[in-house]
C-alpha cells in the first residue's frame, strides 16, 4: 500500500501537468496565423522526445524493480528516479508551454510557470545579449521591459536568430548591451 501510495505521488502530478500543456498548445496553435515578418521562439521539439525518455526509463525502473524484486528498495531509490521523472516531466512542460511570439510591433510573451503578458517593442526598454566565445552555440538575449518585467531568450530555441534581428533594429543601440560583439 506505501508503495503506491509514493508511487502515484511522484507519477500523477506532472503527468497531468503534460496533459494541460498539451491541451494548452494545441489550442493556442489553432489561434496563430503567421506572415512572413513574423515568427514564433520556441524550444525545439526535441527536448519533448528528451524528457519523455527520461520519464520512461525512470518510471520503468521504479515500477519494475517494485514489482519484480522480493524486497521494497530503499526510499532514496524512489527519491532518485522520482526525482529524474520530474526533470524529464519539466523538460516537457517548459517545451510546450513556453512561447514568444513576435507579430509586427507586438510580443506575445508564454512564460511556462508565469502568466501570459503581451507587449509592443516600443514597451521593451533595455537588451543584454551574454555571449561566451569559447562554448559554441551559447548565447542568451535578457529583456527588460520598462514595467520591470523580463524574459530571456536563449540561442538553442527556434527563430532566435530573427529575434535578435528584430531587437537589433527595434531597440535603439544605447540600450542594446553586448550585441557589437559577434
Amino acid at each position: 500500500m506505501y508503495l503506491w501510495v509514493v508511487t502515484a505521488a511522484v507519477l500523477l502530478p506532472p503527468l497531468i501537468m503534460g496533459i494541460f500543456a498539451v491541451l494548452q498548445k494545441i489550442k493556442r496553435n489553432k489561434d496563430i496565423d503567421m506572415k512572413d515578418e513574423d515568427f514564433i521562439v520556441e524550444i525545439s521539439d526535441s527536448i519533448i522526445s528528451m524528457g519523455v525518455m527520461i520519464d520512461l526509463v525512470s518510471a520503468g525502473i521504479m515500477v519494475g524493480f517494485t514489482i519484480f524484486t522480493e524486497n521494497l528498495p530503499p526510499l532514496i531509490f524512489y527519491a532518485v528516479f522520482g526525482l529524474l521523472f520530474w526533470i524529464g516531466s519539466f523538460l516537457i512542460y517548459r517545451t510546450l508551454t513556453f512561447k514568444v511570439i513576435v507579430k509586427d510591433k507586438k510580443i506575445a510573451v508564454y512564460s511556462s510557470f508565469g502568466k501570459t503578458y503581451y507587449l509592443s517593442f516600443s514597451d521593451l526598454d533595455s537588451a543584454a545579449r551574454q555571449y561566451k566565445p569559447g562554448k559554441t552555440g551559447y548565447e542568451k538575449i535578457r529583456v527588460k521591459t520598462a514595467s520591470g518585467k523580463s524574459f530571456t531568450v536563449k540561442s538553442r530555441e527556434i527563430c532566435y536568430k530573427y529575434f535578435k534581428e528584430r531587437i537589433k533594429s527595434e531597440i535603439p543601440t544605447e540600450k542594446l548591451v553586448g550585441f557589437g560583439v559577434e
